[in-house]
């Protein structure tokens, strides 16, 4: 029973994912470009690329140091990286 409401739960949040992915396919292609030329971003530069932020429920609080490399977000003034 827990399984299959996991399955269902998992199932469910791929189409989501597919749905959400589908909708930002232009933005994700121009930062994907923009990774490939530079391979660093900073958000204030995603942001502008993609016309939006990437995150909605990310604050911009520092964003200036928050960085996408490779698709994963860090801060390169943070010790634990």
């Amino acid at each position: 029973m827990i399984d299959s409401e996991a399955r269902v739960l998992v199932e469910e949040a791929g189409q989501m994912a597919q749905r959400v992915l589908a909708g930002s396919r232009e933005a994700l292609d121009k930062v994907a470009e923009a990774l490939m030329e530079r391979e660093t971003l900073t958000l204030e530069e995603v942001e502008q690329i993609a016309g939006h932020s990437p995150s909605a429920g990310e604050g911009k609080e520092g964003a200036g140091r928050k960085v996408l490399s490779g698709m994963q977000w860090s801060d390169p003034t943070s010790a634990s990286e």
